[in-house]
C-alpha cells in the first residue's frame, strides 16, 4: 500500500505502485466536488458519464508556480501548477488574439507532486519563439527566473543565459532576496554567476 495526495492534500491509501493515481471523489463531499481540478470519467463508446475522480500525486503537493522549457527554441513551453485560476488565465491567453505565434494550449497528465502541467506549442519560426518569451514575462513577472532545472536557457553554463536572467532581474527590479524565497535552485545558479 502507498501513501497518495490529492491537490487540497487529502491522503489516502491505495495499492498501487504508479506516481500519479485516481482518488475516486463521492458525491456527497461538497468539498471535492467544487475541486476545480477534479476529472471526469466515462465508460464506453459513446462516452457515459461514470464519476469523478481526482488525480492524486504519490508526493505531497507541491505549490510552486513554475514553467520549464527552453525560451531561444521551437520547443513547448511547460507550466506547472497547483493554482487552477492562473493555468487558466494561461490558456486563456494562448487561445485568445493575444496569444500570436501559439497553436494550442492544453493540459497534459497531472504530475506526481499533484500539479497541472499546461502544455502549449508554438510555430516554427521567431513568431513562435517570442510568443514563449511573452508568456513568462506576462504570467511570471517577478519569477521569470523560477523555471526548472531542465531548462536549457538557465543551465547551460554559458554567460549569454546568465545576463539575460541579470539583465531580467535589472528590469523587474526584482531583489536577490525574493529570489531567494522563490528559488532556491535559481538563486545558486545567479550567485555564482555573479561571483565570475
Amino acid at each position: 500500500m502507498n501513501i497518495y495526495h490529492c491537490k487540497c492534500g487529502k491522503q489516502f491509501s491505495k495499492s498501487s505502485s504508479a506516481g500519479v493515481t485516481g482518488y475516486i471523489i463521492d458525491e456527497n463531499d461538497t468539498n471535492c466536488c467544487k475541486c476545480p481540478f477534479k476529472n471526469e470519467v466515462t465508460q464506453g463508446y459513446p462516452p457515459v458519464f461514470s464519476r469523478y475522480e481526482c488525480r492524486a500525486g504519490s508526493v505531497k503537493p507541491n505549490h510552486t508556480d513554475s514553467w520549464s522549457g527552453n525560451l531561444e527554441d521551437k520547443t513547448n513551453l511547460h507550466i506547472k501548477s497547483l493554482n487552477h485560476e492562473f493555468l487558466e488565465n494561461i490558456r486563456l491567453f494562448c487561445i485568445s488574439d493575444e496569444g500570436i505565434g501559439i497553436t494550442g494550449a492544453s493540459y497534459n497528465a497531472d504530475l506526481e507532486d499533484c500539479r497541472r502541467q499546461l502544455s502549449i506549442t508554438v510555430e516554427q519560426n521567431r513568431k513562435g519563439i517570442n510568443s514563449k518569451n511573452i508568456i513568462v514575462d506576462k504570467f511570471f513577472k517577478y519569477k521569470t527566473i523560477e523555471c526548472e532545472k531542465d531548462n536549457k536557457s538557465l543551465n547551460s553554463g554559458s554567460k549569454s543565459s546568465y545576463e539575460d536572467i541579470l539583465k531580467r532581474i535589472n528590469d523587474k527590479k526584482i531583489s536577490i532576496e525574493s529570489i531567494l524565497n522563490e528559488n532556491l535552485v535559481a538563486f545558486e545558479h545567479l550567485k555564482s554567476a555573479l561571483h565570475r
